[in-house]
């Protein structure tokens, strides 16, 4: 992500995002370093996620999920619910092309809080599986 001022002040984001960001800092800053950048413990996933990075959704999903201990990626399972992995992946997405900015994003105005990015009948759902991942 270039810097410069285009990339400083809080970004209006939708609640997924703002979900996601929130999942993030407790989950994976401290070894993914603060805004996704890369740390030298663990690789800046703004780039792995963006449009020419290796990691498409679902390998993010398998990951997440599974992790990779080899490597010090630990495993998340059930840790994270469905919704919490997918509003990770979405604020990933919105950093990796350019839709946030660094730092703590500001929620859209109107945007509700506790939104997830799965319909309201199941925004709770924690039986839920990306259609990737079904046989």
């Amino acid at each position: 992500m270039p810097s410069g001022k285009n990339d400083s002040g809080p970004s209006q984001v939708n609640a997924v995002v703002y979900q996601g960001w929130k999942m993030f800092e407790v989950y994976c800053t401290r070894c993914h370093g603060e805004d996704a950048v890369g740390t030298t413990f663990a690789p800046a996933l703004v780039h792995s996620v963006g449009p020419d990075g290796r990691i498409d959704h679902k390998a993010f999903w398998l990951t997440v999920t599974n992790g990779r201990p080899g490597l010090g990626m630990p495993t998340w399972g059930n840790q994270l619910t469905p919704e919490q992995k997918e509003d990770v992946w979405n604020y990933l997405r919105a950093r990796a092309v350019g839709g946030m900015k660094r730092g703590r994003p500001k929620l859209a105005t109107g945007a509700k809080k506790d939104s997830t990015a799965f319909p309201p009948a199941q925004g709770n759902d924690t039986t839920f599986i990306p259609p990737f991942l079904k046989s």
